[in-house]
């Protein structure tokens, strides 16, 4: 029977990166899917020639890490990348704010203009927001030694403590928390230096739709693995983790097939690997410690094709926020509560910058609200597609304020809830970036080192370094150079 060096459960970016990285280190990498297609959350499914992209809105750091991480997977240059021409639109009541892909001092001249006695406040939580991002980065700074003390002060303090310190108007605070978004909690709750580094990343280095879709990103990992002797395998669900003297040493597929490895980089829930895949005399007390384990938020989303071409009436326009008032918290509580008329929507129009998209004078768009898990595993069969439909009829409604005419122009529309995401996933109560971002979090290493259990490794949104495209990618990277460092011979 053939021994691999390493088994990667799970195809998602983190998995893919990791194999990608082993495979070109000439290493045999078997990757085991359960699902019929790879990639997890970036995948682009098509409905009567629209595309819909399922995850991706935008991804930050083209320039500095991402050719880094791109060139370590073996494709960089594959991938082209399109800028719009605004990062970002946010619509609140009586005010509205665009994120110009200009840099933090366009971004703090447009709010001097509009908050004119928040001046020093904006330019004191900016300076602040800088020096803990290049602090993250390791930059040789104006003052390193300044930088240091910021990254220890603010390690354990939230976004909400942190911006409410600084800044007095409502409207202001939610606009530098717009981004909680993309982290899948409170503000009260995330992470500040979590939160500076994407942030800033964004106003520093801009954003970005990767030209074709997500499944682009996905297509050309694979073509690297399989290009250098991996092997990947579709509908194939792991259901058992072999561990013999606190050493991985193969799985189990749900059909009975068992393949032997050297180590195991798994990319999926560590819920999901810890109470399902290891039995639990291997585990000691580690288990304990998943009770910390918070998921993020999941979400709903309803995907539209329209006979409109938004891209003639918003030629500029792509990822836009429509808020219900100044506070993101209530917001983010209405989400939980699934109350869909009081929550933050994010709405993309994927035509508007990649014409692939759609057909010709149509348009492609999502319309994704935060979502909680339980209001809708707890409704029964029938409830729940007629619940579903109210609830996407909710958003098109809110988003027709700022898309003129969509409700009458839809000529395709689909639905994906909690459970849809759970279901495809096999993310843990259908958490759409992992684990929370928050000040105090489970910590993966400490978990495997209370088991004890040797030569298991975990990438993408689920770990450290996890949450967004190249969060995943990056952690996939770093999963598989741990592995060669403790010796993958």
């Amino acid at each position: 029977m053939t021994e691999y060096d390493a088994i990667i459960i799970g195809s998602g970016l983190g998995g893919l990166g990791s194999a990608a990285v082993l495979a070109k280190e000439k290493k045999n990498v078997l990757v085991l899917e359960k699902n019929h297609y790879f990639g997890g959350y970036a995948v682009v499914f098509q409905r009567k020639g629209f595309k819909f992209d399922l995850s991706c809105h935008s991804i930050n750091s083209f320039k500095g890490v991402t050719p880094d991480i791109l060139d370590r997977c073996g494709i960089k240059g594959k991938i082209n990348l399109i800028k719009p021409k605004f990062a970002y639109h946010s619509f609140f009541p009586g005010y509205d704010f665009t994120c110009m892909q200009s840099g933090p001092d366009m971004f703090k001249r447009i709010l001097f203009s509009s908050f004119p006695k928040e001046r020093r406040n904006i330019s004191k939580l900016i300076s602040l927001m800088s020096n803990i991002y290049y602090g993250f980065k390791n930059s040789s700074g104006p003052d390193s030694g300044y930088i240091s003390r910021d990254l220890i002060k603010f390690a354990n303090l939230t976004c909400s403590q942190v911006i409410n310190r600084f800044l007095k108007d409502r409207t202001l605070r939610s606009i530098f928390g717009q981004l909680y978004f993309f982290f899948g909690s409170s503000l009260k709750k995330t992470s500040f230096l979590n939160f500076c580094n994407i942030f800033f990343d964004y106003l520093c280095k801009g954003s970005y739709l990767i030209e074709g879709g997500s499944n682009k990103l996905v297509d050309e990992l694979v073509a690297v693995i399989r290009k250098n002797g991996g092997r990947l395998v579709l509908d194939s669900e792991v259901t058992k983790i072999i561990i013999g003297k606190n050493n991985v040493s193969g799985v189990v597929t749900k059909d009975g097939k068992e393949y032997l490895c050297k180590d195991v980089i798994s990319d999926i829930s560590p819920d999901i690997v810890f109470r399902k895949l290891i039995d639990r005399r291997h585990l000691g007390d580690g288990l304990d410690a998943l009770d910390s384990l918070e998921p993020s938020i999941s979400a709903f989303a309803v995907f539209v094709g329209t006979k409109c071409d938004y891209k003639s009436l918003l030629p500029f326009e792509f990822l836009m926020f429509l808020n219900t008032g100044s506070s993101l918290d209530r917001q983010f509580q209405a989400a939980l509560k699934c109350d869909f008329k009081n929550t933050t929507l994010a709405v993309t129009l994927f035509s508007n910058i990649d014409s692939s998209y759609a057909p010709l004078g149509k348009s492609s768009l999502s319309i994704i609200s935060l979502s909680g898990y339980n209001f809708w595993k707890g409704l029964k069969n029938d409830e729940y597609l007629s619940v579903k439909e109210k609830c996407a009829d909710i958003l098109v409604n809110r988003a027709n304020d700022i898309l003129p005419g969509l409700t009458d122009s839809i000529e395709i529309r689909n639905i994906a809830t909690p459970l849809t995401m759970e279901r495809y996933t096999g993310n843990y109560r259908g958490a759409i970036y992992g684990a929370a971002r928050h000040t105090r979090r489970l910590n993966i290493a400490s978990l495997l080192r209370e088991s004890k259990i040797n030569n298991l490794y975990f990438a993408g949104a689920w770990s450290s370094r996890g949450g967004g495209y190249l969060g995943s990618l990056q952690s996939g990277v770093i999963a598989a150079e741990s592995a060669l460092d403790r010796g993958m011979q």
